[in-house]
């Protein structure tokens, strides 16, 4: 009933502000109730955020604009949109400017550099985080100083400096412990412990992931909790501790059932498919692996259906946009007519009234024959306009399920290179075995090889993929040939990968081959599309195609 009465009342907020309490209260009423709308469908969610950015801008309310923008910001990143994210974040940002707050400005800018390291962009992500850095110094705000540094520190982890890594969380924590800001302190924590893990030094790993959980344990974020358990379980897995790397994973597990954190549980069960291998069950290992990839396609399960319903639309996508741009020319067409039409009958009225003074009654009738089809023709303006305007929001409709699609692709893409390396992990694992087990245990091993390669779905994923990749980017593809048509099918292949912004080693995953032939893939089609060195590959095949 809440969010009905929400939808209903906003289009006539703007008669209603003065009756019961100021307009700025009001508005802010329609903010708290719009974080409401998050389980409605995305087209809800986005007319509710631009109708209380529009009030907010009626009434000159800098904060109402503020929060509109930077919701908008994040709905956009929410469906994988990051240049609309940044855009609307950005403009948040701008009006902050115009508040008197001392953390609004600085908030939106990490949040943007966030979303340029989530692009591997680290050198804008830096800019931004500096950006925030400094304001924050400048007027004492110790909190944004403390996630400042925690960004920058996550940058210089990308970037692969250690050191400046660990100073910058060292310091983002010292910062955080010395306001008492306890909940803050865990996300320097979470980095410091996914930074061992991702050095594969599980025992200093382990400290930082159980005072990050004891926070999460007086906070009572179930969640977390839950996820620093399956981070305990990957740093004793790594020192071979694998009692309680099971026990850690169980908890996880056991949380992540009873509240449904389905993404969870998945990769839990991925990670301790990984604790089986390293312990050499590769029978336990190939089951958990079997869980984990029956989830994840279950999970994907909406995401799949979405996927056929917009290889429907796209076919339809050129057609529909050739129409829109007919319906346009057709109104300026019938509007011109109309104007000349009336000129016509105005005139003839006029000649008939001095020819014929006696036919005062005709000159009436025909009068009000031009009035009734000058209200048909206003009526037909209207119904076209109204086509117009549902075709341009079908099309709007269409584009977001484009991008939809194209997010879809590129987790499905890193979803079979992480399985594939895997499998072929568990593969190698299970070749070793052979050589070794007594020779009554041979045909056991042999039929769990035999069993895996039949999960290493290498070929036909890849088919799959770069089937979606060449539906998806038709136009880009026949704009590629026409310009480049020297280019290889692996060249154009590997194009389409690099537009879906996948570094080399996912890439090479993905295609079975060595990350030095992708690179060296990447530095040929540089030298056919005569790029400067300083030049981005993704950002030129990107504009290439929406050229």
């Amino acid at each position: 009933m809440k969010r009905t009465f929400l939808l209903i009342i906003l289009p006539f907020v703007s008669f209603n502000l003065d009756s019961q309490s100021s307009e700025h209260e009001q508005i802010d009423l329609l903010l708290e109730e719009s974080m409401q709308l998050h389980g409605d469908s995305s087209h809800v969610v986005l007319a509710t955020l631009e109708e209380i950015l529009s009030l907010s801008q009626e009434v000159s309310y800098h904060y109402g604009i503020y929060q509109s923008y930077s919701s908008l910001g994040e709905y956009y990143y929410d469906l994988g949109t990051y240049d609309e994210a940044i855009s609307y974040l950005l403009k948040a940002e701008e009006e902050a400017g115009l508040l008197d707050s001392t953390y609004l400005r600085p908030k939106t800018l990490i949040r943007i550099a966030a979303i340029h390291i989530e692009l591997e962009q680290n050198n804008l992500a830096e800019e931004y985080t500096r950006k925030a850095l400094n304001i924050s110094q400048e007027n004492n705000d110790m909190l944004g100083v403390g996630h400042a540094y925690n960004g920058l520190g996550i940058i210089a982890m990308r970037n692969r400096e250690n050191e400046k890594a660990l100073e910058h969380f060292e310091y983002s924590y010292a910062v955080f412990d010395s306001i008492g800001d306890q909940k803050m302190k865990t996300y320097p924590l979470n980095n410091f412990s996914y930074y061992y893990i991702n050095m594969d030094d599980g025992h200093k790993a382990l400290p930082y992931i159980k005072e990050a959980l004891a926070i999460h344990r007086s906070t009572g974020n179930t969640k977390a909790i839950a996820g620093s358990h399956e981070n305990l379980g990957n740093a004793y897995t790594m020192i071979g501790d694998y009692s309680n790397a099971l026990k850690s994973f169980q908890i996880c597990l056991d949380t992540a059932y009873k509240y449904n954190f389905s993404n969870l549980i998945s990769i839990t069960y991925r990670d301790m498919a990984y604790l089986h291998m390293t312990k050499g069950d590769y029978e336990e290992s190939l089951d958990y692996y079997l869980r984990y990839s029956y989830l994840k396609d279950s999970i994907n399960n909406d995401a799949m259906l979405q996927k056929i319903a917009n290889l429907e639309v796209m076919y339809e996508t050129a057609q529909k946009e050739k129409q829109l741009n007919a319906n346009q020319a057709e109104i300026q067409q019938l509007e011109q007519q109309q104007v000349i039409n009336l000129q016509h009958k105005y005139l003839l009225g006029i000649g008939i009234t001095l020819a014929l003074v006696i036919g005062g009654s005709i000159i009436n009738k025909m009068r009000s024959d031009l009035k009734r089809k000058q209200e048909l023709f206003s009526l037909e303006k209207k119904l076209a306009d109204q086509k117009f305007k549902s075709e341009v929001l079908e099309k709007e409709k269409i584009q977001r399920e484009l991008e939809y699609k194209s997010n879809y692709i590129t987790n499905m893409a890193l979803d079979i290179s992480r399985r594939n390396k895997f499998l072929a992990q568990l593969t190698k694992g299970l070749t070793k075995l052979e050589r070794s087990v007594p020779s009554e245990s041979i045909r056991s091993v042999r039929e769990l090889k035999s069993l895996t390669s039949s999960h290493l779905r290498i070929n036909e994923d890849l088919d799959n993929i770069y089937k979606d990749v060449e539906e998806l980017n038709i136009e880009f593809y026949q704009k590629l040939e026409q310009r480049y048509p020297e280019l290889t099918p692996h060249e154009r292949q590997l194009c389409g990968y690099i537009r879906l912004n996948l570094a080399s080693k996912e890439i090479a995953s993905i295609r079975n081959v060595s990350e030095k032939a992708i690179r060296m893939g990447r530095y040929r089609l540089r030298k056919k599309f005569k790029l400067h060195p300083n030049d981005d590959i993704v950002k030129f095949l990107n504009n290439f195609g929406d050229s």
